[in-house]
């Protein structure tokens, strides 16, 4: 009522390896056959300067591991569309300080009738962001680590490699201008000159597959994301 306007955060829909995915994607969604997308972390990495039990990624209702399933399902809900259903397992892998979970492993059912996976580790010593891409008559690998997309071709059996434009020479991505673009595109659509590339039903969707995740790991069966919509109270999860 008061003109006030707010965006979600979209830093995904910034990532030049997430845009030339969803481009080539995009047109062409009926062909994909699969996606598996595998975050992995070491916990007392994020912060170095503090003890990981001291701060929210190393508390239970706030750990590290279940902030990242929605972090990362944004890019792939912007680039395959949203998700249908989930069964999901999560728990602790390795002994912490806390009784938090480290690990998310989630089964996807997209509503395009794409299958996939999310698995989210923070108990990796060596970190890594990989995902693999089945297409009908191409395959995609992303690598968040290398920053790169690599495309193989059924039709002659080769590799083509696709570096971001902020890559540098040495190998080096500067993951600021990711957020510059996304800090650009929100004062644009401040202005009126652009509409958001994300809506807050969008961003609700991926709190509904967390939701829809640990809903499934408590019942023992597949969940539909349509089924958790109306369980948040506005304050809680009921």
């Amino acid at each position: 009522q008061s003109g006030v306007r707010g965006y979600p955060s979209a830093t995904w829909c910034f990532h030049p390896s997430f845009r030339l995915l969803r481009e080539k994607l995009l047109h062409s969604r009926e062909s994909v056959n699969s996606v598996h997308y595998h975050y992995a972390g070491y916990l007392p990495f994020w912060h170095p300067w503090e003890q990981y039990w001291r701060f929210y990624a190393g508390q239970r209702k706030t750990s590290a591991a279940r902030e990242m399933v929605p972090f990362e399902m944004e890019a792939l809900c912007w680039v395959f569309g949203p998700v249908k259903e989930v069964c999901a397992q999560h728990g602790r892998a390795r002994k912490w300080k806390t009784k938090m979970d480290d690990h998310y492993h989630i089964l996807l059912e997209f509503e395009a009738g794409i299958s996939g996976s999310l698995l989210i580790e923070l108990h990796q010593p060596a970190p890594f962001r990989f995902a693999n891409i089945s297409c009908k008559d191409t395959s995609y690998q992303f690598d968040g680590a290398r920053h790169l997309v690599k495309e193989f071709r059924l039709a002659d059996g080769t590799w083509k490699v696709h570096y971001p434009p902020s890559r540098r020479v040495l190998g080096s991505f500067d993951f600021e201008e990711v957020y510059y673009e996304e800090m650009k595109h929100f004062v644009q659509a401040l202005t009126n000159k652009t509409p958001f590339v994300k809506t807050w039903e969008e961003d609700r969707h991926l709190s509904n597959i967390l939701y829809a995740s640990e809903l499934s790991r408590k019942r023992g069966r597949w969940i539909r994301i349509d089924d958790v919509e109306g369980a948040y109270s506005g304050k809680q999860w009921t």
